[in-house]
């Protein structure tokens, strides 16, 4: 059977895609190559024409479902504030389809081998950078981080309750904290 020339990319592509769904739901350790290339509809063997080794694929796929969430939450946010309320949303809590790998991976990485570790830093250190390139979200250091772990933290922390309107009052709460340094001027 002859391929198209685009056909080896777009296979890679299908993989990524499958072992991002699977990675934001379930980490790193509860996914195998069987299960990325069953969800890609190929078989293991074409695994090794894309990539040497799990962390390779895992490394590629965690930052391209990195970009997507990142992605979908800057086109439907004119300012940080946007960004702040769509990321901590109702929406955002009860999705299948935007999975921020930060907040669904958070405890899994504590928990990993240091090359996840280092995969999900350089994630955190770009959502980091997209939040400090924000005109009106200030460019202090420290107003950012907190933003970031208010963001992270309290949709983390929602995600993994079972008490859904608790789970809404700590991503109200994480929203309202993560603007006032906007509102105040202040670093906290």
């Amino acid at each position: 059977m002859v391929w198209k020339a685009s056909h080896k990319e777009e296979s890679r592509q299908k993989i990524l895609t499958a072992a991002a769904d699977l990675f934001t739901r379930k980490g790193f350790n509860r996914v195998g190559i069987d299960d990325v290339m069953a969800a890609a509809g190929m078989t293991r063997g074409a695994f090794y024409a894309h990539f040497s080794s799990k962390f390779e694929l895992y490394e590629e796929a965690i930052l391209k479902a990195g970009r997507a969430a990142m992605q979908h939450f800057e086109e439907n946010s004119a300012s940080s504030e946007d960004l702040i309320k769509n990321y901590l949303s109702e929406e955002h809590l009860l999705s299948d389809d935007i999975r921020c790998p930060l907040a669904c991976l958070v405890s899994d990485v504590a928990h990993d081998d240091v090359r996840v570790k280092q995969t999900y830093t350089k994630i955190f250190k770009g959502f980091l950078k997209n939040l400090q390139e924000k005109p009106e979200s200030g460019n202090e250091e420290s107003a950012v981080l907190l933003k970031a772990v208010l963001m992270i933290g309290g949709m983390a922390l929602a995600r993994s309750l079972t008490d859904k309107q608790l789970a809404k009052k700590i991503l109200k709460t994480c929203s309202e904290a993560a603007m006032v340094p906007e509102r105040e001027g202040s670093n906290y």
